[in-house]
């Protein structure tokens, strides 16, 4: 029995230092783990409104707004985080 403790106290350890560095690489935006999520709901959306971008001129329109709605989103949230910061 006393042989185990040390093994458990090191491995509660390790995960829970993993957990902080995970969530520290997650507040500088190297990694999705618990407070974020990717966007992955429109991916299949994408694909399909891509296709029709080649042929269809609004739908190139469409699919360059909504890139450039997501870009602007991320680079708010990086704001966000560095006023969170100061």
């Amino acid at each position: 029995m006393s042989d185990l403790a040390p093994w458990v106290i090191g491995t509660a350890a390790g995960a829970y230092s993993l957990h902080r560095l995970a969530l520290w690489l997650e507040a500088r935006g190297w990694l999705f783990y618990l407070n974020k999520r990717p966007s992955t709901s429109g991916s299949i959306g994408d694909l399909f409104l891509d296709a029709n971008s080649r042929i269809d001129a609004s739908a190139r329109y469409k699919q360059e707004a909504k890139h450039l709605d997501e870009a602007r989103e991320a680079e708010r949230e990086r704001d966000d985080l560095d006023k969170e910061k100061r």
